[in-house]
């Protein structure tokens, strides 16, 4: 009997000791996930030979400026780095205003959507709220639901600006001259693209100066059918510290693109 039980407590204690990893039980989170700050540059940026670009190579759809607005509607895309583990399941997207903050409750953001993971960077808030300073942090859960939230980033939405239909079509490519209606902003850039949405030409102009712009960029040989847009920036602002961090709010929109007709 003595050693039934002696048996019986070395069971036990083995079997407790073993641990959950001796039954394949994945307790590791996963990796920090590194959410892209908007860059308050709309979109571009330099390479290593100093070329300017506006899209992610690897994705004309995806501009490389982090958290930014989008040309179609009301829209804030949220861009995050590569995630560099292989068993993640989803990713919970998380949204608060700074009103939401200053309110403090204790539920002051809200989980505005569950997205199953499959290798992707980005989310676009399809219901921002113009003018509102916008926080937004994502939860990244693997298959084991293991979970690790990311930084905050922050943007605030501005009226995007309306441009005005191109005369169409367009004769010559030195004809062309652009005009939208004016709001508030810092800054103003016109960009113009082929019909593969590759950049052929930009204009940065300050606020103070008024539209129509005329095209001053390279020879585009017609027949030919191109895209512009106007994007604004704002003036940056350092907000109240969030969880003892300083944020500093870009601001910004994108209008919708016009169609331009070469003959």
């Amino acid at each position: 009997m003595v050693k039934y039980f002696i048996f019986l407590f070395c069971l036990i204690l083995m079997f407790n000791c073993s641990g959950e990893d001796s039954f394949g039980v994945d307790t590791t989170p996963p990796q920090k996930p590194d959410l892209i700050e908007h860059l308050g540059d709309t979109g571009d940026f330099i390479t290593a030979d100093s070329v300017m670009n506006f899209y992610n190579t690897n994705d004309p759809d995806l501009e490389n400026n982090g958290i930014d607005a989008i040309t179609e509607g009301d829209k804030i895309q949220i861009q995050w780095q590569h995630l560099e583990d292989s068993d993640i399941d989803f990713i919970k997207i998380y949204r608060f205003s700074y009103q939401d903050y200053l309110a403090d409750t204790l539920s002051f953001s809200t989980c505005i959507d569950t997205v199953n993971y499959s290798e992707q960077t980005r989310y676009i808030d399809e219901n921002p709220q113009i003018g509102q300073n916008l926080f937004y942090y994502i939860d990244v859960f693997d298959i084991a639901g293991n979970s690790t939230l990311s930084d905050t980033v922050c943007y605030n939405l501005m009226d995007k600006p309306l441009v005005n239909p191109v005369q169409n079509p367009v004769n010559n490519i030195y004809d062309l001259s652009f005009d939208w209606d004016i709001f508030e902003s810092e800054q103003y850039r016109i960009l113009v693209f082929d019909e593969n949405r590759q950049l052929i030409w930009h204009y940065n102009l300050l606020s103070n100066v008024d539209p129509p712009i005329n095209y001053d960029g390279p020879f585009i040989e017609a027949p030919a059918t191109l895209y512009w847009r106007v994007d604004i920036l704002g003036s940056p602002f350092v907000t109240e510290p969030i969880a003892g961090k300083e944020y500093t709010v870009e601001s910004g929109a994108e209008s919708e693109e016009g169609e331009i007709y070469l003959q």
